[in-house]
C-alpha cells in the first residue's frame, strides 16, 4: 500500500487521495455525434477547463459518428493545432472497452449533465474561452488561407458588416421547433435596429447558402448603402445539410471544413456581426470576437426571434428594471 497511517481517518485520507490519484491517471473519451461542427465541438471545448486537469492534460474524443475530417483516419487534428485534444482511434475499441481500461467514457450529454450540476454556474462560453488559447490553433494549410481572406478583408472600405447567410437544414431546424425561420429581411433589419446610423463600408456576406447570402447582399447595399463582398467557396442552392454532407467525399468534407474556419475568422475579425443564435456558429464566434480578438459584445445582434445579443439584452433589462421603479 503506498499510503498508511496509524489511525482510522488517517486510512480514509489516504484512500481518498489514492482514488484522486487513480482518476487523474485515468483518461476520458468523449464520443461525438454525426450533427453539426460546432454541436460538437464547442461542448468538447467547454469540457476542456472542467475535467482535463484530472486526465493528464487531455480529453480525447472518438468519431465514429462525426465527420469533419479530410479522411476515415483523420480527426479534428487535420485542421486545428490543439494542445488538449486527442483522437481515441476507433481501432483502440468501443465504450466497453474504453471502460475496461479505466477510462471515463461519455457523449456530449457527460458535459451537458456535469455543467448543470455546477454550484455556482459557470456559462459555456467563459468555458469555451478557457480552452480557446491553447486549443484553437490552425493548422499551417488552414492557417494560410485564413491570412489570405484576412489581408482581403482588411483592404475593404469600412466599417465592415459580416453577415451569415445559414440556411439548409437549419432551416428545416427552425421550422421543427417552431421557431420563427430568418430571412433575408431580418438580418438586414436587426443591423439598421441596432446601428441606425451606421452607413456604407463593405458588407461581407458568408454562409452556406447561396440564395439566402444573394439576397442578403442586395438587400444590404439598398438599405446600408454598403458594397457586398462574398468570399466564401462553399456556396449550396439550398444551403448545408448534414446527412448530404455526412455522405459526401472526404475531399468535400475536408475544403468544406477548411472554408467554414474561413468564414469564421472573416465574421470575428469585421467590425460589426449579424447572425442567428439558433447557430452553433455563432454561439462560437460570440466568444472568439470577444475573448480572443477584444471587440465589444455591442458589436454583435442576433437576427433571430430570441434576440440573445448584448444590446438587446441591456435593452430589455433597463427597460424591465424602469417600470419596477415606476411602479415602487
Amino acid at each position: 500500500m503506498w499510503c498508511c497511517a496509524p489511525l482510522r481517518w488517517g486510512l480514509w485520507v489516504c484512500a481518498a487521495a489514492a482514488a484522486l490519484l487513480q482518476l487523474a491517471q485515468a483518461c476520458i473519451v468523449i464520443e461525438l455525434n454525426p450533427s453539426g461542427f460546432h454541436a460538437n465541438v464547442n461542448n468538447l471545448l467547454a469540457l476542456i477547463p472542467l475535467v482535463a486537469s484530472l486526465h493528464n492534460d487531455t480529453v480525447h474524443y472518438r468519431l465514429e459518428a462525426f465527420h469533419y475530417k479530410c479522411a476515415e483516419d483523420g480527426g479534428l487534428a487535420d485542421f486545428l493545432d490543439s494542445e488538449q485534444l486527442a483522437l481515441w482511434p476507433l481501432a483502440r475499441g468501443n465504450r466497453d472497452k474504453i471502460r475496461a481500461l479505466g477510462c471515463v467514457y461519455g457523449t456530449l450529454k457527460y458535459g451537458w449533465d456535469l455543467r448543470a450540476k455546477l454550484r455556482p454556474r459557470i456559462p459555456m462560453e467563459d468555458l469555451i474561452a478557457d480552452a480557446l488559447d491553447r486549443n484553437w490553433r490552425y493548422q499551417p494549410d488552414v492557417q494560410t488561407r485564413v491570412d489570405a481572406a484576412l489581408k482581403q478583408l482588411a483592404s475593404k472600405p469600412g466599417p465592415t458588416i459580416a453577415f451569415h447567410a445559414r440556411g439548409g437544414d437549419k432551416r428545416d431546424e427552425d421550422m421543427k421547433l417552431h421557431r420563427k425561420i430568418v430571412a433575408a429581411g431580418d438580418a438586414v433589419e436587426s443591423f439598421i435596429r441596432a446601428w441606425p446610423d451606421v452607413r456604407g463600408g463593405t458588407c461581407v456576406i458568408v454562409g452556406d447558402d447561396d440564395k439566402m447570402a444573394t439576397d442578403i447582399g442586395e438587400a444590404a447595399e439598398r438599405a446600408i448603402g454598403c458594397q457586398a463582398w462574398r468570399p466564401t467557396t462553399y456556396r449550396l442552392p439550398g444551403g448545408h445539410n448534414q446527412s448530404m454532407f455526412t455522405h459526401s467525399s472526404y475531399d468535400l468534407k475536408c475544403a468544406a471544413t477548411r472554408e467554414m474556419f474561413v468564414d469564421e475568422e472573416l465574421m470575428a475579425n469585421s467590425d460589426y456581426l449579424v447572425g442567428s443564435y439558433n447557430s452553433g456558429i455563432l454561439q462560437f464566434i460570440t466568444v472568439l470576437r470577444h475573448k480572443k480578438y477584444g471587440k465589444s459584445r455591442t458589436t454583435y445582434v442576433d437576427s433571430s426571434e430570441r434576440l440573445f445579443d448584448w444590446n438587446t439584452m441591456v435593452q430589455k433589462a433597463l427597460a424591465s428594471n424602469q417600470e419596477a421603479v415606476g411602479q415602487v
